[in-house]
Parts: C-alpha cells; sequence; structure tokens
C-alpha cells in the first residue's frame, strides 16, 4: 500500500479539486488502483510535470466516482487508493541498444578529436612560415569543431574556437581573431567555476595577437620610413 497525501496546490489540485493517495478504503469518492512500480513512477511523474495531465485524471476519476455513487461536486476530493502489484523484472534491451550506440559514437568522436588535435599542432606549428598550412590548420579546427559541439562539451568548443583564432592570427586576420579571443575569455571568466586553461590559452593567444600588431606596425613604419 501507499499512502502519500498529495493535494497540495502545485501537486494534483486544479479547477478547484484534489486528489489525494490514501491507504484508507472507507473514505467516500475513493478510486483504487493496481500498479507495478515502474507504472507507478511514470504516473506519479506525469502528474507532477503536466498540468494537463492532472486536469485529464481528476475528470476521469470523478466521472467514475459520479456513476457509482452519484455525489461528486466540483469541489470534491477524489481519494485514490493504490496497491502496488509485483512485475517481474526486466532488461530495457532498446534503450540498452540506444545508450551502446551513443557510447560507441562518442569513443570514436574523442579518438578522431585527439588525432586532429596532433595533426592540428602540426600544421600549426609551421603556420607562422608558411601561409598554406596555417590554413589547414584553421580547416582542421573547424573540424574539431564540429565533433567538440557534437559532443555537447563546452570548454572542448571554447578551445577549438581558440585554435580557429590562432589560424586566423597566422593568415592575418586580425580583428576577427581578436573577437573570438575576447568572446571565450569572457566565457571562461563569467562561468559558476572560472577555467583556468582556458584563460591562459586566451591570454597566450592574445599574447601572440599583441605581437602581431605590433610586428605589422612596425613593418609599416618602416615600410613608410623607405619611401
Amino acid at each position: 500500500m501507499l499512502s502519500e497525501n498529495i493535494s497540495s496546490p502545485r501537486f494534483l489540485t486544479c479547477s478547484k479539486s484534489s486528489l489525494v493517495l490514501s491507504t484508507h478504503s472507507d473514505l467516500q469518492n475513493t478510486q483504487k488502483l493496481a500498479l507495478s512500480g515502474h507504472t507507478l513512477s511514470a504516473f506519479l511523474t506525469l502528474l507532477k510535470l503536466s498540468r494537463k495531465f492532472r486536469e485529464l485524471v481528476l475528470a476521469n476519476f470523478k466521472s467514475r466516482v459520479l456513476i457509482s455513487q452519484g455525489q461528486v461536486t466540483s469541489t470534491s476530493t477524489v481519494h485514490l487508493r493504490i496497491r502496488l502489484v509485483y512485475c517481474r523484472d526486466y532488461v530495457d534491451y532498446a534503450w540498452g541498444q540506444r545508450m551502446e550506440r551513443l557510447a560507441l559514437e562518442r569513443r570514436e568522436l574523442a579518438h578522431a578529436m585527439s588525432w586532429l588535435s596532433t595533426l592540428g599542432g602540426a600544421f600549426s606549428a609551421l603556420g607562422d612560415r608558411f601561409s598554406d598550412h596555417a590554413e589547414t590548420a584553421g580547416r582542421i579546427s573547424l573540424k574539431q569543431l564540429l565533433i567538440a559541439l557534437r559532443l555537447g562539451d563546452p570548454a572542448m568548443v571554447a578551445r577549438c574556437r581558440l585554435y580557429l583564432a590562432l589560424s586566423l592570427i597566422q593568415r592575418g586576420n586580425l580583428v576577427r581573431a581578436k573577437h573570438i579571443v575576447q568572446q571565450q575569455y569572457k566565457w571562461a571568466k563569467c562561468g559558476p567555476v572560472v577555467d583556468t586553461i582556458l584563460v591562459r590559452m586566451c591570454l597566450g593567444i592574445w599574447a601572440k595577437l599583441k605581437y602581431t600588431y605590433e610586428l605589422r606596425r612596425s613593418n609599416l613604419v618602416r615600410k613608410n620610413g623607405r619611401v
């Protein structure tokens, strides 16, 4: 038997009616149900989450009481007496297969991410001297970003965007790189827990961005001086 008063306004009260779970069978307006533990759990969860479901349940039970006793009103309290019945334990094979596919997909995506990180780092190391290597590193960063979005890891997404910003710096697109670094730095600092690794990455790439700006300005001054 299950005894729980759930007639609070936020739970099972709607339209000035309420539903009370009780072990007393001699109460008026009582409905009886025999449910397994799984079904009862789903039933109570739906009652908590869905106002429409609560209204339909109350309307159904009140109509049954009206048919059997003929004395239910719009403000009546319907008592529900639930008897738990034994149900054989079962294995949800369909759900298990879905979880297995998701786990395998995540494993393969993480494996691909590690390979792309190694490959992207190699091209990025040569990106300062060779523009085609910087462009390749940028394409790898975009592939990593797609994988990170698929994995649903916001910290990894931020790191991939910083990799892309580094490639943009190497290719001379400093304004766009500046905006990316600023956005990721704000995100890293504003979270409930500050991601110190991401903050340091932002500061390191920001230092490289400042150096590239200074190098560009000095080259312009040198070029104008020659003219």
